[in-house]
């Protein structure tokens, strides 16, 4: 068997447009892993499901509205693992920063609803600087248009390292908006749970003829390949 380009753009396909977004635990992620088991099976390999343990978030209610000088309620996704403003939200005035990096905070930040485009170096070091200055919220505008991504989880390690930070996303056209019409004052709500969940790898082994004690091993998170030179066992995992 070799890499096929023409393949691994219809499993592409497969996961990424009929499926959709597959969270942690959801029917949508456990069909994936029992179709990807049924394509391995498919090729030769033997192939088999084994699940492990993982952090997953769920959002419970969302809302990101602007208070002054105008009122409009704008679309949002919520980061559900970055943290929890609870059911009430939090309201504050906006401070707009290029970037969240060390060299653009200061004490203006304390207490503030954070908008930016900006992405930052070392997104860890930048969060741990950025929550010194304790902010209510950080609004993240996507890079792209017409684009607005989805579980994009934020990390509950962090959360746990730096403290609380209610993390939301807009689109860059609503961005845009609320950049160039000078928001000064929102609210925002991003009501989120942590849970302790099941996820699951599958894992195909082809054994090979030459030297069959020796393991390669070969992972992937968004497509389905594998090959081999018959030189040993090769493994192949998927989440």
């Amino acid at each position: 068997m070799v890499f096929s380009g023409e393949n691994a753009y219809k499993y592409l396909q497969k996961m990424a447009v009929e499926i959709g977004p597959r969270p942690s635990d959801s029917e949508a992620e456990k069909r994936t892993a029992e179709w990807i088991r049924s394509e391995f099976l498919h090729l030769g390999p033997d192939a088999k499901i084994e699940e492990f343990d993982v952090t997953s978030g769920r959002v419970t209610s969302k809302k990101l509205e602007v208070l002054e000088p105008y009122q409009e309620d704008v679309g949002c996704e919520v980061s559900p693992l970055s943290g929890s403003t609870g059911p009430d939200g939090v309201t504050g005035e906006v401070i707009y920063l290029d970037n969240y990096d060390e060299e653009f905070l200061s004490e203006a930040v304390t207490g503030k609803i954070v908008l930016t485009s900006g992405q930052p170096a070392n997104r860890d070091k930048a969060v741990r600087y950025l929550m010194k200055y304790k902010p209510l919220a950080l609004i993240l505008i996507e890079s792209t248009w017409k684009g607005l991504a989805k579980n994009l989880w934020g990390s509950s390690t962090q959360r746990k390292k730096y403290g609380n930070l209610p993390t939301i996303r807009v689109s860059f056209e609503d961005g845009l908006k609320l950049v160039q019409n000078g928001a000064q004052k929102v609210h925002v709500v991003a009501e989120t749970e942590e849970l302790a969940v099941k996820s699951q790898n599958v894992i195909a082994e082809l054994r090979g003829s030459t030297f069959p004690e020796e393991i390669v091993i070969v992972g992937g998170t968004t497509t389905l390949f594998w090959r081999s030179a018959g030189r040993g066992t090769t493994r192949v995992g998927l989440q």
